[in-house]
């Protein structure tokens, strides 16, 4: 954990990468996108896999 850290705060984990778009082939979403498109989950209270859609 603390190498980690340290490793995220001297840049060495800022690597720019395609690889979620290669792999998925779709371009990968921003952390906003994400809460935006999933929220319900936690204002529906949703507890199990199968109803998330």
């Amino acid at each position: 954990m603390v190498t980690n850290e340290g490793s995220i705060a001297e840049g060495l984990m800022d690597v720019a990468s395609d690889d979620v778009e290669l792999l998925t082939g779709q371009k990968p979403m921003t952390a906003r996108e994400l809460a935006k498109n999933y929220s319900y989950i936690w204002e529906n209270h949703v507890t199990n896999w199968k109803d998330i859609r």
